[in-house]
């Protein structure tokens, strides 16, 4: 999955810790919103790509582009994000991953 940034200049890979501590920051603040719901997620640095996410697949997404061979951009952002979901968002981690059990009637 290709996965853009909005600015075009590209960072060193030393540069890609600054730069996620100021997209965490901003998606801390709300600048960058990656949670619609309880329950409902998307990726806010890939705009146009899949739209909606549970936290589970989020999270796998964004570790998968932090690690990856793409731009120090794209990774930066990623890891800022897998960071966010992790710290500020586990309480869905929960709530997504579990099965939804049904009782039998007898």
């Amino acid at each position: 999955m290709e996965c853009s940034s909005d600015d075009s200049s590209e960072l060193s890979d030393t540069d890609i810790a600054d730069y996620a501590k100021k997209a965490y920051t901003d998606l801390k603040s709300g600048k960058l919103v990656a949670r619609f719901g309880t329950d409902r997620f998307r990726c806010p640095f890939c705009p146009g790509k899949k739209q909606e996410y549970r936290y589970s697949d989020l999270l796998n997404h964004a570790i998968g582009l932090s690690a990856s061979n793409h731009a120090a951009k794209v990774k930066a952002n990623h890891q800022a994000l897998a960071n966010h979901l992790k710290t500020d968002h586990a309480d869905a981690a929960t709530s997504s991953s579990m099965p939804v059990r049904h009782k039998l009637r007898h």
